[in-house]
């Protein structure tokens, strides 16, 4: 029962019984760690961190789409401001900047920052590849993908190359799933913009040559890899073949009109009959 873990685990909490435990339980290492506790010596430089004028500019047009008392609202737009100024990181003296704004406590905007897989924590390379691992791309093969980055960046997920270059990382549902398996490639080098490109129908081989392509300072034209057009079908079309015949080539048109002259008639009617009522 409660007392028998209470006896094993004497914690002043019982939350944080329970978060140590599942830690140790899941076997959770340094990554998560990183993520729970923000602490990383890349965020000591940043102890005087504030947002530039330019992004000043932002945060006031954002924060005036909120009423008053609804600040917090903005925290998630306000980390993306964050992430275009720092190059695609959140810093925690940025985080707690972003609480200041929306008048808040930090631990909310925390709550966000590492829930959604899109705010970072941590300094990430010039390129972040981030790999869809949902039903769709893991069917058609998005683990051969990752294998095949890791393999040929020496790296493990969630690990950044040591030329800082390149991290690897995972997302759920990117919403291409007719394009599986494919990623996103994700950009912040060049601050205040940034890439979010999409890299569809992925092979082992494409995937080498996208890579070779980043490696070598040419940028790969994002979308599909292979060798249909957007997300038409992969075997080609099997319908609409032709172009289709326009409203006067089916007789749309004669349609409409009989239908028009039809119901102004029954307008007609109705109205007489009307009148007819009326005389009574």
């Amino acid at each position: 029962g409660a007392s028998g873990i209470f006896c094993f685990f004497p914690f002043p909490d019982t939350t944080h019984m329970f978060r140590t435990v599942g830690r140790r339980l899941s076997g959770l290492g340094p990554k998560h760690t990183k993520w729970t506790r923000h602490k990383d010596l890349a965020n000591f430089k940043y102890s005087q961190w504030d947002f530039s004028a330019d992004s000043y500019t932002k945060v006031k047009a954002i924060l005036a789409r909120y009423p008053e008392h609804k600040k917090q609202s903005a925290i998630l737009p306000l980390l993306h401001v964050v992430q275009e100024q720092t190059g695609g990181w959140i810093p925690a003296p940025a985080a707690r900047k972003v609480a200041e704004a929306c008048e808040c406590p930090p631990r909310r905007v925390y709550e966000c920052m590492t829930f959604y897989a899109m705010y970072h924590p941590y300094p990430q390379g010039k390129y972040h590849l981030l790999v869809c691992r949902t039903t769709p791309c893991m069917i058609r093969g998005c683990d051969s993908i990752l294998k095949t980055l890791c393999d040929a960046l020496g790296v493990v997920e969630g690990e950044t190359t040591k030329d800082g270059m390149f991290t690897i990382g995972t997302m759920e549902c990117l919403g291409a799933c007719v394009n599986a398996p494919m990623l996103v490639c994700v950009d912040y080098s060049n601050p205040p913009s940034y890439k979010w490109d999409y890299f569809e129908d992925l092979t082992p081989e494409t995937t080498l040559k996208m890579l070779e392509s980043l490696q070598n300072g040419v940028y790969p034209t994002p979308g599909p890899q292979g060798s249909r057009r957007l997300s038409e079908p992969a075997g080609g079309r099997t319908t609409l073949q032709a172009t289709p015949p326009g409203p006067t080539e089916t007789g749309l048109d004669d349609r409409l009109k009989e239908a028009s002259t039809a119901g102004a008639r029954r307008r007609e009617k109705a109205q007489e009959e009307w009148r007819k009522l009326s005389l009574y």
